[in-house]
């Protein structure tokens, strides 16, 4: 006949914890490298030539576009607009003069004072003036552009990435001194292995 062990009361009850079951969702996350570029980086380059004069900025520096970077030697372009105003005006004078003897030679012509030959020669010397004094300012303004241009400037807000110049250089135009990154429109390049593209979608959440 078998008898029954007896249970030790400290192993008759079980406590156990009861709760709703929920759905929710598990957050997948994978790891990758990737390169950060910008669309926009673009490289500065002198418009005159000139020595440098000042260096403003360094490698790491922030800017706002429109600041000043550095400054080429001014002198020969401000001499240059100088001459080119000044013959602006010594031309125009001569118009004011030829203006004055055109209006003498048709008067004269009306009267049969002088020739068709002399009218015809004097509206000629007052067309030819017209025609110097438009190339006259026209270099004018290019010669206030290029003096404006010895202020080299940043053409957007961004950083400075690299800097190709120092005070004392000679630069051509053309000569690039410094390159830019737009920090606003920064993208990021990453490479996931294959098995990973059916997981991939457009909108997911980056962390980087």
């Amino acid at each position: 006949m078998y008898g029954l062990t007896p249970v030790p009361l400290s192993m008759a009850a079980v406590a156990i914890t009861t709760g709703k079951v929920a759905t929710t969702t598990i957050e997948e996350k994978e790891s990758a490298m990737g390169i950060i570029y910008s669309l926009s980086s673009p490289k500065v380059a002198s418009e005159v030539s000139g020595r440098v004069i000042k260096v403003l900025i360094d490698v790491g520096d922030a800017v706002q576009q429109g600041q000043i970077m550095a400054e080429i030697d001014p002198e020969r372009y401000e001499l240059e607009t100088i001459q080119a105003k000044a013959e602006t005006a010594r031309l125009s004078a001569l118009k004011i003069n030829q203006e004055l003897d055109l209006s003498r030679a048709e008067r004269l012509y009306k009267n049969n004072l002088v020739s068709e030959e002399i009218l015809d020669k004097t509206k000629a010397e007052l067309e030819a003036l017209e025609q110097q004094i438009k190339a006259a300012e026209a270099k004018h303004n290019s010669s206030k552009k290029l003096l404006r241009d010895t202020k080299i400037k940043a053409p957007i807000t961004g950083y400075v990435a690299a800097k190709k110049i120092v005070m004392g250089d000679f630069v051509q135009t053309g000569t690039i001194v410094f390159e830019l990154v737009d920090t606003k429109n920064l993208r990021v390049g990453v490479s996931f292995p294959e098995y990973q593209s059916s997981k991939l979608k457009k909108g997911l959440k980056t962390y980087l």
